[in-house]
């Protein structure tokens, strides 16, 4: 069974993993001042193991990706290590805003994907959809760019990632179009 899969442009990655960056940023920041301020044996370590191991894992994610092996998220553990110490602090509305936080980021970066066989289309944009070939007015990629027009009048355009593999344009919408066709 013949099947394309087709990943999608992701412009505002890099937006998200500033801004995850600016929150951790922003609490280690409020660790260390705490630290400073209450002068406290346990608020002074939390500080320095929290600061310690970010850096750690940073430098661990920065290196491994020079070496194209994306093992982890750095900014996931560490917003888990924040989240730890809250907890630990007994700060929970911070605990529960970091969770968020967290999660949101965690579906903000999932790459777009698009499966196209004989069954339909599975859409993993944002959560899983799963389109039925008799929902399809059509299904066409030009140019890089991917079209679905679904017969409720709503249509989705997204150009698809450069650095994913190519796809023969006119072998997939040949297929496309035999399946529209059944």
């Amino acid at each position: 069974m013949q099947e394309f899969v087709l990943i999608l442009k992701h412009d505002k990655i890099v937006s998200y993993k500033r801004s995850i960056l600016a929150i951790i940023g922003l609490n280690l920041i409020y660790f260390i001042v705490q630290a400073i301020i209450t002068n406290e044996i346990k608020a002074i370590n939390r500080c320095i193991f929290l600061v310690v191991i970010s850096l750690t894992l940073f430098i661990a994610e920065y290196l491994l990706s020079k070496k194209n092996r994306k093992i982890f998220s750095a900014a996931v553990v560490v917003c888990a290590l924040i989240i730890y110490m809250h907890l630990k602090i007994h700060f929970w509305w911070a605990a529960a805003a970091m969770t968020l936080i967290l999660i949101l980021y965690l579906f903000a970066i999932q790459v777009p994907v698009v499966r196209i066989s004989a069954d339909g289309v599975k859409l993993s944009i944002f959560g899983k959809r799963f389109l039925n070939w008799k929902q399809l007015n059509n299904l066409v990629m030009k140019d890089g760019l991917v079209t679905i027009d679904l017969k409720n009048n709503k249509l989705i355009q997204q150009y698809l990632d450069e650095s994913s593999m190519p796809v023969n344009e006119k072998e997939f919408n040949d297929f496309c179009k035999k399946q529209l066709n059944k």
